[in-house]
């Protein structure tokens, strides 16, 4: 690649990531430094998306008086876990070496294993009684974009992040939190134009 013109790179290298299959992608990133910034964005996005999902589906739990289904812990520790892997994910696809173990306690001294579960139990504190279900999705989809570009700030520029970083990384990506959020949320109203429980309460 490194015959190519620079502005052909970034196609070249997406078409050379899309050609290959799921499970070689990390590791031809690994090797392959012009295939990492398609794969990082993928990545972030994918997680992003799922974690947004997620709380869309807890929230609509939440919403529905009859299916009484508690937020719990258990519900930050499955956004948590997703938002870890991807930045274990992220640190491989960079070259960094170590165990999961290693790399993930790394992960933490860079973002902060306070603002990750801050940003957990931000992402289900029960919002829906008071403003909607949007908030609720567009913070989880913010706080999982924002980490992931912490992390590929640290692992694929060795860029030392103050601690404010991470938190203004956040503020950035809860305008698109918001945009995709609004969405998700317009879709399942389509599947289910009846269910009030979507809708933001006032009040």
């Amino acid at each position: 690649m490194a015959a190519l013109d620079a502005a052909a790179v970034p196609a070249v290298a997406q078409a050379v990531l899309s050609a290959a299959s799921p499970e070689l992608r990390l590791a031809l990133a690994r090797h392959l430094v012009p295939l990492r910034e398609p794969l990082f964005a993928e990545m972030i996005e994918e997680t992003a998306r799922t974690n947004a999902m997620y709380a869309l589906t807890t929230g609509i739990a939440e919403a529905v008086p009859i299916l009484d289904v508690p937020l719990n812990l258990a519900d930050i520790v499955v956004l948590t876990k997703n938002q870890l892997v991807m930045s274990y994910r992220i640190a491989l696809a960079s070259g960094k070496k170590g165990s999961a173990r290693e790399l993930i306690g790394e992960v933490l001294g860079v973002i902060g294993g306070g603002f990750l579960f801050r940003q957990g139990a931000r992402q289900l504190v029960g919002l829906i009684p008071v403003v909607g279900i949007v908030p609720k999705v567009a913070v989880a989809y913010a706080g999982t974009l924002a980490i992931g570009k912490a992390v590929v700030a640290w692992a694929a520029y060795g860029q030392a992040l103050d601690p404010g970083a991470v938190k203004r990384l956040y503020r950035q990506a809860l305008s698109r939190g918001r945009d995709v959020a609004q969405a998700l949320v317009a879709q399942a109203r389509k599947r289910t134009p009846g269910r009030r429980w979507l809708r933001r309460r006032r009040g």
